[in-house]
């Protein structure tokens, strides 16, 4: 099969291997997926979420009379 579709019999050896590695994701419940999807969206607001209070955050520091912890030295 390699020499037919020229590829070194050392990567087909890995691709094969990566497969079985992963196999079992392939068959994994729905309920499972489902729950993995919900952790993904949750965790993508936070990171929106802190995005932009590290924004709102940067654009205060910035204000003029904003005092500084160190004295206005940096």
């Amino acid at each position: 099969m390699c020499r037919k579709h020229q590829i070194s019999p050392s990567l087909f050896a890995l691709w094969k291997a990566t497969f079985l590695q992963r196999l079992p994701v392939l068959f994994q419940a729905d309920e499972q997926r489902s729950a993995d999807a919900a952790r993904v969206a949750d965790l993508e607001r936070l990171v929106g979420q802190q995005a932009l209070e590290l924004a709102a955050l940067k654009k205060a520091s910035t204000w003029p009379g904003r005092a500084t912890p160190n004295g206005g030295r940096s």
